[in-house]
This record gives C-alpha cells, structure tokens and sequence, in this order.
C-alpha cells in the first residue's frame, strides 16, 4: 500500500519539471522563435534526475519501515533536508561560479538579448535583419569604458526596439544621427525589447545603468499597451521563486535565458517563420469557444496570414484573449485604470531612483499607439482583432495616464501626440497589417525627440554655439 499511494507523489516534483521542460516554448523559457532552448534542456535534465531521486528516496523510506520501523516521512525528511540543503547551496555557488568566468560586463554577456546575434524576418511587409551587439543589445558595437559621449538610454518595448525597420531606421538611432548632424557629442542606446513591460524597464535600468552609467534615461511608454500591461500582467510578489531566483541566480538566468557564453549565430527568416506557424497551430487548442468565434471572424487577408507565420502572431493572440485592451485606458474615471496609472508610475518612480543613485536623469516620452493617431490607424488595429470605435481620436485620454503616472513618480513627461496626429492625415506612420511604427513613423518620433532635445524641453546636452541655418532646416523637414 505505501509503495502504491506514495511512490507517486514522491514522483511529482520531478514529473512537473518534466512537463515544464516539454512545453517551455509556450512559457517562454526556450524562446518561442527558437524552438527547445537552453532553459528547456536544463529543466529536463534537473526533472529527470528530480525522477529518480523520488524513486530512490521512496525505495529508501520503505525499506527503512520495513527493516527497522521507522516512518516513512520520518525516512523522507532526514534525506531530503538536507539534500534540498546541500542543492540551494550548490545553485548558489554555481551562480557566482557562472558570474566569475562570464560577468555581465564580458564581451559575451547579452543584457537584452543573445549577443552578436543576426536574426532575419521577412513579412509581406518587410525584409530586415537584427543585429545584436557584443552588449546584447539591437545597436551598433560600443565601448562603454572609453566613449565619452553624452549618453542616453532608450528604454521600451517593440516601438524602441524597432520592430519591422532595420537598426538604424529606429527612432532612437533617427534621433542620434539628427543631433550628431547638428554637433552634439551625444550617444542614443537602444534598450528597447519587444513586449516588455514597465515591470520589465525597472529590471532592465537596475542592469543596465551600473554599466552603461548614462546622462539621461528616457522610457518610452507606449500610449495604452504598457497601461494595459499593468492591468493584466499578474503582481510580483519579492517572495515569489522567480524574484527569489532574481536575487540569488541572475547569472544563472543569463545562462538560460541565452545571455551567456554564446557566441555570434545566424537565424534565418525560415525559422521564424516556423516558429510563428507553430505558435499559430498550437494556439488553437488553447482557445475558448469565444476567442475561436474571434479569430474566425477576422478578415481572410489577416486570418492566413496568421497562420502562415507572415505576421507576428503574438499581437493576434493578444487581440484574441484581450480584445478590449486598447479601450482601457480610454475609461480613467474607472477602479482599475486608476490602480494601474499607480502601478505605472511606481516603476518610473523605481527607474528615477535608480538613475538618479548614478547621476542620471529620467523623462518619460509618450509613444503615439496606431489606436490613438487616425481612422487609418485604428483600422490595422481593427484587422488584427481589436474592438475600438472612432472615439479613441477624441481627447488625451491615452497621454493623460500617462502623465498623471509622471507627476506622481516626479518625472518630467513629453507627447508628440499632436503632431503625429497632424501627419498621419496625410502620411502613413505604420504597417498596414501591423500595429507597429513604418520607417516613416520612426523617422517622425526619432525627429521630434532630436528637437526637443536641442531645444532643451529633454535632458541637458550642451548644444554648439550655433547651429548652420542647412542643418536646422534638416531637423524640421521631416516632421512635414
């Protein structure tokens, strides 16, 4: 009886790491565009070893009860104390073990991302390949130690990144090139990360200014997706194992995440796509009877491209599940936007805090969301599965969450609202399948933020005596 009632529950612990193995592309732990990783492999191993050491403890416990009378948990917690004991200690080891050979400032270390990594996608919208630095990071090769530029983080998610343009025709670099032109010895990094959340930017200032040890930080919170993200994304808790991990494994997290001894690699456009039609497969399973009544009804155009990996299938799933996401923030009279306006503003009081220990700076730069700028806008919204009525380009709504957040954590916050709002009548600053900006729209944001900065509405860069009337009109004529 004790062997058939306990031998499987000491089996459990290393069943479930086994699942989690197994399906850890869809929690993300071997990327879901590259197939079983790391994280996945090593989770396997420990699941597997977890298997046999339940069986071997429970072979133990019995026989002790049988031999000798000794109870069986009696048996199980002399054993496993200590060796759950004996393991946290030699994690912990191993960590600062990994930290020493491989420290985060290493050529090879990745703060973001795999560094001097190439990946390429190709859509029916665009062909581009990313490139990672020796950082980790979508920029161009740097010395942190003997650049002495003016130097200005970019932190924020795909629209930072530069999601459908090639490296330097992302905002950041845009606005760069324009203050370089212009004579000012400055330095623009881009730390954006596609789908990361405020939560996330605090993660990343708290590793990425001790090294890079910027002038001014500047997040970019993207109008309504990072709000709604405080809405739905579940609350940390500092005891929860993954901050715990956080705290006593980062360089282990490195390693699994990919961030650590890896070396240049090439991915090409074929295996995203892959990737994504995998995703899009096993999507469907997953589906309430609603969410599949959702994805039936978007437009052909849209539904096929969904499912041959010639469109991000995550901004689809998104729409799926949380339809309603970009109305949120419209509602700022409501409960819950106002506790995710709180939650918002204590990352950036978070992130000022941080900078401010080292000097730096932090404002806030509201990037415009195609749902807020033009009925052409909203109508790409619409096709990937959205619900939004016209009124959302009535009002401030989506810049007024935003900067109440600002006032609370005392950060300075700027909108190019308007202005993007007057050009899209006429222009296209987005995908036409794609919520994202098109290297129009880059162009326009990297533009305005070059202007404020020389104008100094941002940060302090000091600004050449003058200015040649030829370049002045350079910076302004792309915003016509």
């Amino acid at each position: 009886m004790i062997r058939l009632v306990r031998l499987p529950i000491m089996m459990v612990p290393g069943a479930l790491l086994v699942v989690v193995a197994t399906w850890g592309d869809a929690l993300g732990l071997g990327g879901a565009e590259r197939g079983f990783g790391t994280g996945q492999v090593i989770l396997l191993v420990v699941g597997l070893l977890a298997l046999c050491y339940g069986v071997l403890l429970h072979r133990k416990a019995v026989k002790d009860y049988r031999r000798v009378g000794r109870a069986y948990v009696k048996t199980v917690l002399f054993i496993a104390v200590p060796t759950a004991i004996v393991f946290c200690v030699a994690v912990v080891v191993a960590d600062k073990f990994v930290g020493i050979i491989e420290p985060p400032t290493s050529p090879t270390a990745g703060l973001l991302f795999p560094p001097n990594q190439s990946v390429d996608y190709a859509t029916s919208e665009y062909e581009i390949t990313v490139r990672t630095n020796s950082l980790g990071i979508r920029d161009r090769e740097i010395d942190v130690t003997e650049d002495k530029s003016y130097r200005i983080l970019a932190i924020g998610d795909s629209f930072t990144y530069g999601w459908g343009v090639e490296n330097d025709e992302a905002w950041p670099k845009i606005a760069e090139d324009r203050l370089r032109a212009a004579g000012c010895n400055v330095q623009i990094l881009n730390l954006g990360s596609p789908g990361a959340s405020p939560r996330d930017y605090c993660e990343l200032t708290r590793q990425s200014i001790p090294l890079l040890k910027p002038d001014l930080v500047i997040v970019a919170v993207l109008q309504g997706n990072d709000l709604m993200q405080m809405q739905f994304e579940p609350p940390v808790f500092p005891f929860s194992p993954g901050e715990l991990a956080k705290r006593f494994c980062p360089n282990l997290l490195r390693l699994v995440s990919g961030r650590c001894f890896r070396r240049a690699q090439k991915v090409p456009a074929s295996e995203i796509r892959h990737a994504w039609q995998s995703i899009a497969q096993r999507s469907i399973s997953e589906l309430t009877p609603e969410q599949k009544q959702r994805l039936e009804k978007l437009d052909s155009r849209t539904r096929q491209a969904f499912f041959s990996g010639d469109l991000n299938v995550h901004a689809v799933l998104i729409a799926l599940h949380h339809p309603d996401s970009y109305s949120f923030t419209l509602h700022l009279d409501q409960a819950e936007v106002q506790d995710a306006i709180g939650a918002l503003g204590k990352c950036l009081k978070e992130i000022s805090h941080e900078a401010a220990h080292f000097g730096a700076t932090t404002e806030v730069i509201s990037v415009p969301s195609a749902a807020y700028v033009s009925r052409k806008s909203i109508e790409s919204i619409r096709r990937l599965g959205f619900r939004l009525s016209d009124e959302a380009l009535k009002g401030d709504a989506p810049d007024q969450a935003i900067r109440t957040a600002c006032e609370s954590a005392d950060v300075r916050f700027h909108s190019p609202s308007e202005r993007f709002r007057d050009v899209a009548q006429t222009e296209s600053l987005y995908f036409e399948m794609d919520d994202h900006f098109s290297a129009r729209g880059h162009a326009l944001l990297g533009t305005t933020v070059s202007e404020w900065i020389l104008e100094g509405k941002v940060g302090s860069v000091r600004r050449p005596p003058s200015i040649p009337p030829a370049k002045t009109a350079s910076l302004s004529s792309a915003t016509h």
